[in-house]
């Protein structure tokens, strides 16, 4: 049977971090990266690439830490709303 190539994405069919709202929650908090890599147990270089949007997939693991840290909503953080409360 012959291979088909998989289908094309296109912007609504992905759900990226959103770095310019990891960065704003970040910075709203007066923390350096480093201050956020220590909160997060993420690495600073990682958390550069991923303010910066570089579009690369993330685990859901990345994503929590993110938000446990930030106290924000993984929803803010993806985009998905505007609320950054988290929920609980």
């Amino acid at each position: 049977m012959p291979r088909r190539a998989p289908p094309k994405k296109t912007p609504k069919d992905e759900t990226l971090l959103r770095g310019d709202r990891t960065k704003a929650a970040r910075v709203a908090r007066g923390w350096t990266q480093k201050d956020l890599s220590e909160k997060s147990g993420l690495h600073v270089p990682l958390l550069s690439e991923l303010e910066r949007g570089s579009g690369r997939d993330i685990r859901i693991s990345t994503l929590a830490a993110l938000a446990r840290a930030l106290e924000v909503s993984a929803d803010y953080l993806l985009g998905l709303s505007n609320d950054a409360k988290p929920r609980g």
